[in-house]
């Protein structure tokens, strides 16, 4: 009552009161807003690409000392230090440090259990690696998030590359319809279930997933190359069609360099150079020129030239981009064509050592 009273008296005074005690909040949660800032700043340098700045930020939020931090473990600050691993660990991938990106992802997961981000990129990187140890942890990771969000199209998507990596095809399959289900209208899940189809050698049903991608987003690239590659697999002309939706793709901006290429306006010399035009984007677009100028060579039954082109788009391209495991999945489907070949060469006793067991699956 009394405080009352001496607002109604000395009503001047209620803005410097408030004032003073705004000050007093903020100050006891300056780590917290600036914790979020750093991040956010940190984020948006990823997507601007400046990854080295992007680094230089996480990195500075995880110095035990220099600036008013709050309690360690605190619960708040621990969801601002995973992001913070998780952003340093996607700039280690996208410069294909793999290996540490997934110790990155880690401390992510250690700080922040419920970051689906940091399963996400850990898996893509456990994909990239390739070894059976990893893509069984892929596997993990990615049980763990559908089974906190079995609601997201994308965390099925993400398991489905796994098992296509397996030579699991069902299984990737059923994932991929899965994902469909859940993201009905989402170009980018119809996208990534006609690529996958495409790596399955199902080409017809490639382009039943890639057709709507292109009709819900006629301005996006890589959905006219995918369906370009899935109705060549299947046997048809789509000339006509090529040339109408390449007309509503901005050539000059990446990967209108690549649509290009396809209708006929840049020779493979011309589109890697266009490519190279950036040098922070450099190694990642050759990659995709790669992938897109193997895939074309490999419908055409040049296996010879496809095999090359394929490798460099796996090594070159992050372990997030849609072209290294599609890479990695052509070259362990044509890995597993040689081996076949080979074991009908041999003796019915031979054995091969083709790596442990995972659960609930079997590498193919």
């Amino acid at each position: 009552m009394n405080v009352i009273r001496l607002f109604v008296r000395h009503w001047e005074i209620a803005p410097l009161l408030l004032g003073l005690g705004l000050a007093i909040w903020l100050l006891a949660i300056r780590a917290h807003l600036f914790g979020i800032l750093l991040l956010a700043i940190a984020e948006k340098a990823m997507k601007r690409k400046d990854y080295d700045r992007a680094f230089a930020v996480a990195t500075r939020l995880l110095r035990e000392h220099g600036f008013p931090w709050p309690n360690r473990k605190d619960e708040g600050w621990h969801v601002i230090l995973g992001g913070a691993h998780c952003v340093r660990g996607t700039v280690h991938q996208r410069r294909g440090e793999d290996g540490i990106a997934a110790a990155e992802f880690d401390c992510a997961i250690e700080f922040a259990p419920d970051l689906e981000e940091a399963y996400l990129r850990q898996a893509a990187s456990y994909r990239k690696i390739g070894h059976w140890s990893r893509l069984e942890d892929a596997i993990d990771n990615c049980d763990a998030v559908i089974e906190a969000f079995p609601e997201r199209p994308r965390h099925y998507m993400s398991r489905a590359v796994v098992f296509l990596l397996a030579g699991c095809d069902e299984e990737a399959l059923a994932d991929c319809d899965q994902a469909l289900a859940l993201g009905t209208g989402k170009a980018h899940i119809y996208r990534q279930a006609g690529l996958m189809r495409l790596c399955a050698g199902r080409h017809a049903e490639a382009v039943t997933a890639l057709a709507p991608a292109v009709r819900l987003a006629p301005q996006n690239a890589y959905g006219v190359l995918l369906l370009h590659l899935a109705r060549k697999g299947a046997g048809e002309d789509d000339t006509a069609e090529l040339h109408a939706h390449a007309s509503q793709i901005d050539r000059d901006a990446w990967p209108g360099p690549l649509v290009q290429l396809y209708c006929g306006e840049l020779t493979p010399d011309e589109a890697f150079a266009a490519a190279s035009r950036n040098e922070t984007t450099a190694g990642e677009r050759r990659g995709e020129t790669a992938f897109y100028l193997g895939e074309r060579a490999l419908l055409a039954g040049n296996i010879d030239i496809a095999k090359p082109l394929l490798q460099e788009a796996k090594e070159a391209c992050p372990a997030s981009f849609i072209e290294c495991w599609a890479a990695d999945a052509e070259l362990r489907r044509l890995a597993r064509g040689e081996q076949q070949c080979d074991c009908a060469e041999v003796s019915p006793e031979t054995q091969y050592d083709r790596g442990p067991a995972v659960a609930g699956w079997a590498p193919g």
